[in-house]
């Protein structure tokens, strides 16, 4: 404020002096600041730099991209790096040459190889050849001689389909050789036939189609566990082999 004299006061000696003094402790913390990181950079490269030897080359990389190749753990003493060189005379860098991470990447431990890839079983293939003789096992079948005109024929068709038989329809009619078959079956009957080996029914009998389909359904069991028989001597050599 202005004064009697006209001149204007700016400060008093004291607050001068508490000027430089707040300068001097804002550096002060900035240097307490810059030590705090520098010396946990330096504890961080210790313990990179004192990593245990390998039985692989180590290396020591620089921060110009250059690699020294070492042998056994390096160690931080003061500002220098000490190193083993490959030819086992000891050497020093000075530790702001040497890059930090660059070198932790250069000693890591190389991935381990991937696993062999497993060999597949070799797979037997079977063919026709090797169960030539299931052949000469007879597939049992029903004969069913019929006309397409014939209601009783149609009846008895259903009953068989009821029952799951396996038959072989034929139109006495439209085939010469069926016509001959049924009548040496069965002589001077009309349609339906129905006959399984020495079983012959001639026209439509309920109960007489359902005894003939039961010896079928027998003789398929049978046929069934004979083919399968007959495949085991096939399976016994392929196994040997």
């Amino acid at each position: 404020m202005p004064t009697a004299s006209g001149t204007q006061r700016v400060g008093t000696p004291r607050d001068l002096r508490a000027a430089p003094s707040e300068e001097r402790e804002g550096e002060m913390s900035q240097t307490k600041r810059s030590k705090r990181s520098a010396a946990a950079a330096w504890a961080a490269m210790i313990a990179v730099l004192s990593m245990p030897a390998t039985g692989a080359p180590d290396w020591l990389v620089l921060r110009d991209g250059a690699r020294v190749e070492t042998r056994g753990a390096v160690r931080l003493e003061g500002r220098r790096v000490l190193f083993t060189q490959a030819n086992g005379s000891l050497a020093a860098l000075p530790a702001d040459e040497v890059d930090l991470a660059a070198t932790e990447a250069a000693n890591r431990p190389p991935a381990p190889p991937p696993a062999a890839p497993v060999e597949a079983a070799p797979v037997r293939r079977f063919t026709d050849a090797d169960f030539a003789h299931v052949d000469d096992v007879e597939t049992p079948t029903i004969a069913f001689y019929t006309t397409s005109w014939c209601g009783w024929c149609r009846k008895s068709r259903e009953l068989l389909d009821r029952l799951g038989a396996r038959y072989h329809e034929q139109d006495v009619e439209q085939s010469a050789a069926a016509a001959r078959e049924k009548e040496r079956l069965a002589p001077g009957s009309g349609v339906p036939v129905i006959a399984f080996r020495e079983t012959v029914i001639p026209g439509y009998s309920e109960r007489g189609i359902q005894q003939l389909v039961d010896a079928w359904r027998a003789a398929e069991q049978a046929a069934a566990a004979a083919r399968e028989a007959s495949r085991r001597p096939a399976r016994a050599r392929h196994a040997a082999d």
